[in-house]
């Protein structure tokens, strides 16, 4: 099965596989190899810069159940705050889209009335 054209494909018998392809112009630089030592004995290591010494001093802190805790009150409180705020904002909303206005001069003064804003 297939294509009726794929099956008159001629190969030309000048070219033959063990001819290079391709010759380079310019002569190919020798390879070069690396060591990359795996020991101790590094100088990062040894000397680490300032951000890593402070990372490591933040990381040797732990925590205890109390601190935790407390952590865990203090982010509740300010996600009830953060509703609260939500709540009074969307009933100003509301009460702002509710009442009927006669033009936006007198709208806009309703605005700043109930919202207490200037």
């Amino acid at each position: 099965m297939g294509c009726g054209s794929s099956q008159t494909v001629e190969i030309d018998p000048s070219t033959s596989p063990t001819e290079p392809l391709a010759v380079p112009k310019e002569p190919v630089p020798p390879p070069l190899s690396f060591e990359i030592p795996l020991e101790e004995n590094n100088v990062v290591k040894k000397h680490p810069p300032k951000r890593i010494q402070r990372l490591e001093e933040q990381q040797q802190k732990v925590l205890t159940a109390e601190e935790i805790e407390e952590k865990q009150k203090q982010a509740l409180e300010r996600r009830e705050e953060i509703l609260q705020d939500r709540v009074r904002n969307s009933q100003k909303m509301q009460k702002i889209l509710e009442k009927p206005t006669d033009n936006l001069e007198n709208k806009t003064d309703k605005i700043e009335e109930i919202t207490g804003e200037e």
